[in-house]
């Protein structure tokens, strides 16, 4: 009896090669960030922590303004706000690099739609 001839090639060690990296480049892109906005927060004494059933409010360096990661214009946003009810809780994030009038600006419509629960989120200081 002659041996047969095998003309294929072996696969298998390839699958495996390719399902290891597919496992590493599944388990590494589940820790990349999905919607964060790249905000520098000022450092503040008591750092403020947003609540479970707030809107948040960012304010970009470049001037944009986000409601709950979603661009809007200041008038959009206080439309938004009307609708909520008062016990809503608003967490403003604001860029260390915004400037102080564009903050009071937000703040002065905040009082406007009567936005009394406000947080204002920074982060902690440096320990020494």
């Amino acid at each position: 009896m002659r041996p047969r001839r095998f003309d294929g090639i072996n696969v298998i060690p390839f699958i495996d090669v390719l399902l290891v990296l597919l496992a590493i480049v599944l388990a590494t892109a589940s820790f990349l960030p999905r919607g964060r906005v790249d905000l520098d927060l000022p450092e503040g004494g008591v750092p403020g922590r947003p609540e479970a059933r707030a809107v948040t409010l960012t304010l970009l360096r470049d001037g944009r303004l986000l409601f709950d990661g979603a661009s809007c214009t200041p008038e959009e946003a206080a439309a938004r706000l009307r609708r909520l009810p008062p016990t809503t809780t608003v967490s403003l994030e604001a860029d260390a690099a915004v400037p102080f009038g564009r903050f009071v600006a937000v703040l002065e419509w905040l009082d406007e739609a009567q936005r009394r629960r406000l947080t204002i989120v920074t982060r902690p200081k440096p320990e020494r």
